[in-house]
Order: C-alpha cells, then sequence, then structure tokens
C-alpha cells in the first residue's frame, strides 16, 4: 500500500506569542468538547483511507497543554482507525507545560519537537514567550533523558544583536534536529504592530543574513547539517514528516486550519473552531479544496532541499524532457544553481534566495 502522513492540529494555547499567526486560540474549557469531534473526525477520515499511515505529527497551538488522557484518546484513535506503519511520531512541546511529556512514550510517540526560540530571556519577554531560559533548559533536559529523537525551534532575526550561536552550543548537547526559522513579521501580529508603531526595531536583511550564515557554521561544526533551509539534523534524524511537505507527498491534516495533499489534491479545514465544533471538517465531507499546480509546487518546495530536485522523477510524474522544457530559466538561473546530471539545487551560499530563484521558474 502507498503511504501518507498524518498531521493532527490542536488549537489551543495558553496565550498567543507576539509573532504567531497560527490558528490557535484560548478555552481550556473546550477542550473536551474539542477532543470528541477530533476523534470523530480521525474516525471517519481513517476509515476511508486507502494508504498507511507512516508518519504522525500532533501540531498546535500547544499539544502539551492538553491533559495526559486526552492525548492519550487521540493517539488511540489513529492507531485504531488509520491502517499504521508509524517510523515517526512527534508531537510539539512548549516548555512551560512539558513537566508531563516522560508519558507521551506510552502513547506512541518517539519524537518531542521543543519550541524554544531563544534561550535569551529579553528575547523571550519581548516575543511574548510564556517560559524563560531556565524553563527552556530544564525541558531540553527532561525531553532528552526520555526520549532519543529531541528537536528544538529557534527564531533567528528578532534583533540585530541576537546571536545564535551561545544557544546552539547548549542544544546541541541534547537535541538531534534544530529548525532555524528566519523571523517572518505577519501582519496584525503583536510584534509587527510594535514595530509599526517604532516600539520595536527587528533585524534587517543584511543583519538577519549574517545571523543566519552564523547559525550555519555552528550547527555544521556540530554535526548538525543543512537538509532543507530551515532544518539541520545529525545523520539518520532528518523530519521524516516534514520531509513529506517539501516532496509533495500525500499528507492527510485533521483538526481546524488543518490542510492535506492527498491523491494530487489539495484542501483543508476552515480556521474556525467553531464551525469545527459544529462538525464542519474533513470528516463530513466540509473541507474547502484549493488550487494547486502540482509541477511549480514539486520544484519550488524541491528547490528548498539541500538535495534539491530530481530531474528524472519529474520527467517521468510529468511527462516532460525538464531541462528542455526550462532551458532559458536555467541558463538564467546558472550562477546560483548546481545543476547536476539528475539533480538541480540552491548552491550552498544561495539558500536564502530560494524563493526569488523558485518564483522564476513560474
Amino acid at each position: 500500500m502507498d503511504t501518507s502522513g498524518l498531521y493532527i492540529h490542536i488549537p489551543f494555547c495558553l496565550s498567543k506569542c507576539g509573532y504567531c499567526d497560527f490558528y490557535s486560540v484560548a478555552g481550556a474549557e473546550l477542550y473536551s468538547a474539542y477532543k470528541s469531534e477530533l476523534i470523530k473526525e480521525i474516525i471517519a477520515v481513517g476509515q476511508s483511507c486507502d494508504k498507511v499511515i507512516d508518519t504522525v505529527y500532533i501540531g498546535g497551538g500547544t499539544p502539551s497543554a492538553l491533559p495526559l488522557t486526552f492525548l492519550n484518546d487521540i493517539c488511540r484513535a489513529v492507531y485504531k482507525y488509520f491502517h499504521c506503519q508509524v517510523k515517526e511520531f512527534t508531537v510539539e512541546a512548549n516548555p512551560c507545560t512539558s513537566s508531563e511529556i516522560a508519558h507521551y512514550k506510552d502513547f506512541g510517540i518517539d519524537r518531542i519537537s521543543l519550541g524554544v526560540q531563544s534561550l535569551d530571556d529579553k528575547i523571550l519577554r519581548l516575543i511574548g514567550r510564556r517560559h524563560n531560559a531556565a524553563q527552556a533548559a530544564c525541558a531540553i533536559e527532561r525531553a532528552a533523558k526520555h526520549f532519543d529523537n529531541v528537536s528544538a525551534d529557534l527564531i533567528l532575526g528578532i534583533t540585530a544583536d541576537q546571536s545564535p550561536i551561545s544557544d546552539i552550543k547548549i542544544l546541541k548537547n541534547y537535541v538531534k534536529h534544530i529548525s532555524a526559522y528566519i523571523l517572518k513579521l505577519e501582519r496584525g501580529t503583536p510584534l509587527a504592530l510594535m514595530a509599526e508603531k517604532g516600539e520595536y526595531v527587528p533585524a534587517d536583511d543584511d543583519e538577519t543574513a549574517a545571523r543566519y550564515a552564523e547559525a550555519y557554521e555552528e550547527l555544521k561544526n556540530s554535526g548538525l547539517n543543512r537538509y532543507e533551509i530551515s532544518n539541520f539534523a545529525r545523520e539518520g534524524f532528518e523530519s521524516l514528516h516534514n520531509l513529506k511537505y517539501w516532496s509533495m507527498a500525500d499528507y492527510i491534516g485533521v483538526g481546524p486550519a488543518a490542510h492535506s495533499f492527498y491523491n494530487g489534491a489539495r484542501y483543508y479545514n476552515a480556521p474556525s473552531l467553531e464551525e469545527y465544533l459544529k462538525g464542519g471538517h474533513s470528516g463530513n465531507g466540509r473541507q474547502k479544496k484549493e488550487p494547486v499546480d502540482t509541477l511549480l509546487e514539486t520544484i519550488m518546495l524541491g528547490l528548498r532541499l539541500e538535495k534539491g530536485i530530481n530531474v528524472p522523477d519529474i520527467n517521468k510524474t510529468f511527462g516532460i524532457d525538464f531541462k528542455k522544457e526550462y532551458a532559458a530559466t536555467l541558463k538564467k538561473l546558472a550562477p546560483y544553481l548546481e545543476i547536476g546530471d539528475n539533480t538541480i539545487a540552491v548552491k550552498p551560499d544561495y539558500m536564502l534566495l530560494q524563493n526569488a530563484i523558485a518564483v522564476e521558474f513560474f
């Protein structure tokens, strides 16, 4: 049987971080109702799924804010109603709600992704995180004690003087994977509004690029190699689930605002907990469809990867001669690309320009 990933969205947060525009809400009083509706969607989708689930990712929001019994019920439903041969089962955790993560192993979870973002208290206060550096350090140690596969998120470019080096030197002792994201000020978020009022000055593009370069070198020297623009891992610890997104493999999303790419089609649940609790989701066939240009998405997402795109695979899938079809574009982009017999990849020094490079194929 073909395989698919499964993403489960937990839309609850204790508070909203200053940079975040992901769909999340407060409301512990809704946890029980949400769990019940989520399991209804899991049952319906699982019973109609014709693929083996080989990766599961529970994200949010803050999955670790859920009571253990609720998380256990959700995991049990996944294994009961989907055909599972799970190679990687990830759950996201916030350092300040991670005291019980040792129990996650009992639910089949084998990978923890911790939202550290920074180990600098000044930065954490600025971006509105609920934890401090000491709590984050304790959470990292706790996760590494109980799980062999631990990942940590960092955000770069928050301020001009923010250095990722000290954070990486601490994290590398505990984690096998680091996601180093560049801050994007999303319109309407508290941090963006502060910047508009002149109350906050983010790092500019050159400063951010310099910090990214520092992070890249420190991570590489620490044995954490880049495999995607923002993702670095020790050999064998790349995120199997997230690789599905970048390689245009099938994945199913459940929960409000969750997206799916399945059998060549994209669809998503509305970003509304209220609508979701009334049955507005894929389990009732009420998800929303969105257009997909599979070839161009394959190019765009594939160029995010260090290994790039596989030309013979594209030729076979789409029935084209890729190098002939895009000869003019490839000639124009030659200074920025490594063009091999079977692969085309962005040169390492130009990875931060990946989006501008990919647009040229459009």
